[in-house]
Order: C-alpha cells, then sequence, then structure tokens
C-alpha cells in the first residue's frame, strides 16, 4: 500500500464543514418555510398533512441548496489557495 497524497486525502475525505453547515442551515430554513407555507391550509386535519409534507420537501430541497453553495465556495476558497480537488 503507498501512502495518499494531499489531493487525494481531499477528494475522498467527503464535504467540508462549509458545505455541512450550509446545507443543515439550508435544510432547517427550508423545513421552517414549508411548515409555514403548508399551514396556510385552513382545513383542519388538511393543514397538517400539508404542513408536514411542505416541511419534508422544502428540507430537502433547502440542504441541497446549501450543500450546493457551500461546495461552491469551498471550491472557489480550495481553487485560490491551489488546494482544487478537480482533477
Amino acid at each position: 500500500m503507498r501512502e495518499l497524497t494531499n489531493q487525494e486525502i481531499n477528494i475522498v475525505s467527503g464535504a467540508g464543514f462549509f458545505s455541512d453547515t450550509t446545507a443543515w442551515l439550508g435544510g432547517e430554513l427550508g423545513d421552517f418555510i414549508g411548515g409555514a407555507v403548508g399551514s396556510l391550509v385552513t382545513v383542519p386535519v388538511l393543514s397538517t398533512v400539508v404542513s408536514k409534507v411542505t416541511s419534508f420537501v422544502g428540507k430537502k430541497i433547502g440542504g441541497w441548496l446549501g450543500s450546493a453553495f457551500g461546495s461552491l465556495i469551498e471550491g472557489i476558497f480550495n481553487k485560490g489557495s491551489g488546494n482544487s480537488t478537480t482533477a
């Protein structure tokens, strides 16, 4: 076996702190917005169902957007510092 280079370590190490944080923040924001939109339905039982569904969808979309934004920012920082992880 051989030792990994710094570039290989960065590639296999997964998402960075900034990407993880923005994904979490985006998910929480999406959850809140989705729940708020779902609660606008005034029918009692339907309001709960719609609120839970829109909250779930909002959390997924928000997490995806937050992760994409965080990865973009990390890519810019890594490119600027010479630690680019692209092959």
